[in-house]
C-alpha cells in the first residue's frame, strides 16, 4: 500500500502518543490481528516498529511529480469515522484503536484522512 505526501512536507515526530484507527481482520484465535490490505499480524498492546530506515521515499512518476511516496510504514486512520466508510469484506473485519507511540516518526495524509509512521501499537477493539 503506498502513501503519498507533498514533496516539501518535512517528518513529523510524535510529542505524545497519537490515537489513530485500523481496520483489521480478527483471526479465530481473537488474540492476534490480519492488517486488510497487506496481512501483517499483530498482537494487542504490543508495539511493532518497522526494521528499515523511516521514511524511506520513492520515485514517483509524472503524474504525482509533486508528491512522495512512502510504501513501508504503518498506515492508520486519523478518525474513526473515515474507518467506518471502508468497505468491509467479512464479518471478521473490525476497527481497533492504536496509538503511534512518542516518539516516532511519522507523516500525515490529511487528504485522505491517514497517517503512515514508523511504529504502531494497537491499543483495543471497538
Amino acid at each position: 500500500m503506498c502513501f503519498y505526501v507533498p514533496k516539501r512536507q518535512r517528518i513529523k515526530i510524535a510529542e505524545n502518543d497519537i490515537t489513530c484507527y485500523k481496520i483489521v481482520e480478527v483471526c479465530s484465535n481473537t488474540k492476534t490481528l490480519r492488517s486488510q490490505f497487506l496481512g501483517f499480524f499483530y498482537n494487542f498492546k504490543e508495539t511493532y516498529k518497522i526494521k528499515k530506515e523511516f521514511p524511506q521515499y520513492k520515485k514517483v512518476d509524472l503524474i504525482t511529480k509533486s508528491k512522495r511516496v512512502i510504501d513501508k510504514g504503518f498506515h492508520s486512520y486519523i478518525e474513526m469515522s473515515y474507518s467506518h466508510r471502508s468497505h468491509f469484506p467479512s464479518n471478521f473485519t473490525k476497527i481497533v484503536e492504536c496509538i503511534i507511540p512518542k516518539g516516532s516518526k511519522y507523516h500525515v495524509n490529511e487528504e485522505m484522512n491517514e497517517y503512515v509512521s514508523e511504529s504502531i501499537k494497537i491499543i483495543k477493539l471497538l
